[in-house]
Parts: C-alpha cells; structure tokens; sequence
C-alpha cells in the first residue's frame, strides 16, 4: 500500500527490488521494509513475468516539443506535443490524441479545456485490447432491426429503438468483419453506429476499427460515412508518422 508500483529484476531466490517514484518519475532502488528478520518483504501482488516489455507503457522526462512512448518491444512512437497525447499502460494499454474528424489535424484549443459533451467529439481513441472490442462490436445491440442492404461498401441496418420518453429513434449501422474481406486494405474490422444528428450534437457517428491489434474509436457526422476508408488511412498514416524503429 505504500508503493504504487513494485519493479522485481533477476532471479525469484535472490531478486532487486525498485519502487516508483513520481517525483524521479523513474524507478528507484529499494522498497518499503526491504531489510527485515525473515528475508524479503511480501508482495501482495500478483508478479507479470516481463511486465516492462509486454505492459508498460514507458516516457521520458518531459520533453518540450515531443513524448516518447512505448508500448512494447514493437511499437514506440514519438509523438509531438501539439497532439496533446495522454497515455496509460497496464492490462489495456490505451492513448488519446487530441484530433477531430475527418481530416484529423492537431486541435487548436486545450483538449482539456472542451466541455465534457466536447470531448468526445474532438480525440481519437486507441486501444491495445481488439478482442474485448470485437466483442462489444459483435454484441446484440437490443434494436429492432428494420432494414438491411449495403452502402459504401458496408453492410448496413437500420434499426429502431424505443425510448424511455415514449419517443422512436432511428439509427443506421455500418460494419465489415474480420471474417471478411476486403482487397487492398489493411482494415480489419470496421463498426459505425450513427444516430440521428442534432444542431447540439452534429457528429452522431460513433466510429470503430480495428487494425494491427489496435482499436481506433472517435465521431464524426453521417455525411462523412461515406469516407470511412479515407479517415481510416488518415489515422493510421497519423500513427505511421509517430513510429519509431530506432531509438537515438
């Protein structure tokens, strides 16, 4: 309880111990209690083998104009700051990058300072979890579904859900599925559920795919359905730029 994080190197007989500091923002020698009568102090949690190469996500101080951030052995990315990145590793890895729909520049205003109804409608999400979403995606959404066809390349439904106020809403989803294809793209799995659009509330399409063993998740309006290759390939040459496949 007194450490927030406990970092375990070597050999389980004979083990260094580091605790994190988040004032170092860097793991420093020793824990709480190390030196006791009976040996090493105990660990109430449970130790992941490899944590840093397979979970954490690891930065540096706290460059100026760019982070560092690396998410495993594979995938380190340099983003500059205009982006206002935030991070967190873990069992889901996740980052957000302050950008709206459809050309997706870096946002002009503090990200933090947008209203929480804001948020949503001005980032895009990413996710190192595709199997949890897959799932979400392939889940019952519990409408009635009135229609189906295709359009722009997609399966679509149009549903029909029955609200609480006793009013009816109408709603179109759009989805390609990893078990299908689709020649010359590097999408895997393609999920948008649009609403319909109001003066308050334009970007009603909630938009998700999956690529490389990356969820993508941000909004955008109806009109922009029609473009969903075009913004994937935007995001994904977004995060092509940040690669990095030689740290200095």
């Amino acid at each position: 309880m007194q450490h927030h994080a406990i970092l375990v190197v070597g050999e389980s007989a004979d083990p260094r111990l580091y605790h994190w500091s988040y004032r170092r923002h860097a793991f420093v020698p020793g824990v709480l209690n190390e030196r006791i009568e009976h040996g090493r102090p105990a660990l109430t949690c449970e130790p992941a083998r490899d944590f840093g190469r397979k979970r954490l996500a690891l930065f540096p101080g706290s460059p100026s104009d760019s982070n560092y951030i690396r998410y495993s052995t594979g995938e380190t990315y340099l983003i500059p700051s205009m982006w206002q990145p935030q991070w967190r590793g873990g069992r889901r890895p996740t980052l957000l990058l302050a950008t709206t729909a459809p050309d997706f520049r870096p946002l002009e205003r503090r990200w933090s300072d947008l209203a929480p109804g804001e948020r949503d409608s001005n980032w895009v999400f990413v996710e190192w979890n595709p199997e949890w979403v897959l799932s979400i995606m392939k889940a019952d959404p519990g409408e009635t579904i009135v229609e189906r066809g295709t359009e722009h390349g997609l399966a679509k439904t149009k549903s029909v859900t029955h609200g609480r106020d006793g009013k009816q809403y109408v709603g179109f989803r759009y989805h390609l599925y990893a078990d299908e294809s689709l020649a010359g793209s590097r999408i895997n799995t393609t999920v948008i559920s649009c609403g319909e659009p109001s003066e308050a509330f334009p970007k009603s399409c909630q938009h998700r795919f999956i690529n490389k063993g990356r969820d993508f998740y941000f909004r955008h309006r109806p009109q922009d359905v029609p473009d969903w290759q075009g913004m994937q390939q935007r995001i994904l040459d977004v995060m092509g730029s940040f690669e990095v496949h030689r740290l200095p």
